[in-house]
């Protein structure tokens, strides 16, 4: 049975924590219920964070394929101890000469324990995110977070602690709790929040601008923290004012990843199962499936006929050019370079009628013939064109210098029954540094 509702997962220590998203465009939201593989848009699961690393980066790249080429490395280098089988997720922005790259990192058996797990109820999420930012869509629908300006979470309904800040609809800075901390008593937690969101401020010039929002423990809890930060707004919302039917903190977040994911929103979360950015556009897609397999038919089916026309037309061409090649052989036995087959023997039959009447000057194939046997080859002549007129022969050429040229004209002498040859052009083309000649032949 295909469920028609959203779902949102996240691991815990010794269970999988489920919300179930029933209606789309109110949130009502039901918990611990026995899990339906499929539905419209799928599961969305979540990791804690626990055990990751989260860095961020700027990289002299702008391409995708050229940050993940070099993210192992960059983040290795900036871990004490390292990740034996790191698996990455990452959001990335331009910036002046490069990317601005935020990243987390996890040992891939975490990953694919989950995966495990889920695979275990025939379920296969179509995201894997950091479970700690599952709670951002819930804001997004209690429209405490919008799509302009920015704001600056502090969520303490997960471990660790989370502090991140959203500007524009877009995550741009992620800090998490010391796990040491953690394990100590609430003033070191206040204290240690209380510096990474100096720290945040500090890097993010739209933050000192930002309104707060505190999540998870009591209004009591964060109250000393809320009176020394400065921000123009405060929040401390009770978490069933994020979603009906959310009872105990632990929920929240699953409940989080399930409206992303009936909003397809899960890839602004930074994503292990498909890295990062690959999948933007799927969900737009997703409607158009059907269609675009129909078009990908029709586009074969018209590819298979225009190839087997081009075969056909190649066929002949080839035939043509055989037959042309072969009648250009048997006329015109003394030229040896074959340029434009059609063309050259036309002006071979007018220049030897013509010849024929003079009787005296040779027929354009008797030229050709010469000049290919007479010219040497050190001369490194490019013949572009010979052009028969009664009683003189004009030659387009290229040559490397001017000596080479000198070389072509001592050559030809002889050719010219000891009159002077005549040069019509000579000169230096700039893009080659050759020289191209036109001279006649008398």
């Amino acid at each position: 049975m295909k469920s028609k509702a959203t779902w949102g997962v996240v691991q815990s220590t010794d269970k999988l924590l489920w919300v179930r998203l029933l209606e789309h465009d109110t949130l009502v939201f039901e918990t611990g219920m026995t899990v339906i593989p499929g539905g419209e848009r799928g599961v969305v699961a979540g990791l804690s964070a626990v055990n990751m690393a989260v860095r961020k980066s700027v990289l002299p790249f702008s391409r995708r394929d050229q940050i993940w080429s070099v993210l192992p490395q960059e983040a290795m280098d900036t871990l004490v101890q390292r990740f034996e089988d790191p698996c990455f997720a990452m959001q990335w922005e331009p910036v002046e000469q490069g990317s601005s790259v935020l990243f987390a990192l996890c040992e891939r058996h975490t990953l694919d324990g989950l995966l495990a797990t889920l695979a275990q109820a025939t379920i296969q999420p179509r995201s894997v995110v950091m479970a700690e930012l599952g709670a951002w869509p819930l804001l997004e629908a209690a429209t405490l977070i919008g799509t302009q300006g920015s704001m600056m979470v502090v969520d303490g309904s997960a471990s660790p602690v989370s502090v991140y800040a959203v500007t524009e609809g877009k995550l741009r800075e992620l800090r998490l709790v010391a796990p040491a901390t953690s394990a100590r008593d609430d003033t070191a937690l206040l204290e240690e929040v209380e510096w990474l969101l100096a720290d945040l401020a500090s890097r993010l010039p739209e933050a000192k601008a930002a309104g707060l929002i505190f999540l998870g423990r009591t209004r009591e809890f964060w109250q000393p923290l809320r009176e020394r930060h400065p921000a123009n707004r405060v929040e401390i919302p009770p978490l069933e004012a994020l979603g009906q039917g959310l009872k105990q903190w632990e929920w929240l977040r699953p409940a989080g990843l399930a409206l992303a994911a009936a909003r397809g929103q899960q890839e602004r979360l930074m994503d292990f199962l498909h890295g990062a950015g690959e999948r933007q556009w799927r969900t737009w897609l997703d409607p158009w499936r059907g269609t675009g397999v129909l078009a990908l038919i029709l586009l074969l089916v018209w590819g298979g006929e225009e190839t087997m026309r081009f075969t056909r037309a190649k066929v002949r061409h080839d035939r043509l050019k055989a037959e042309t090649e072969a009648l250009f052989r048997e006329a015109l036995p003394h030229i040896p370079v074959i340029v434009e087959p059609l063309l050259q023997l036309k002006q071979a039959l007018g220049q030897n009628s013509q010849a024929n009447k003079e009787g005296e000057f040779p027929t354009l194939s008797t030229w050709i013939g010469l000049i290919q046997t007479t010219v040497p080859a050190d001369t490194q002549v490019k013949w572009h064109r010979l052009r028969y007129e009664p009683g003189e022969l004009q030659l387009h050429g290229e040559v490397p210098s001017y000596n080479h040229l000198d070389r072509v004209r001592a050559a030809l002498l002889p050719l010219s029954r000891g009159k002077e040859t005549r040069m019509d052009e000579a000169r230096i083309v700039p893009e080659s540094k050759t020289v191209r000649f036109r001279l006649g032949l008398p």
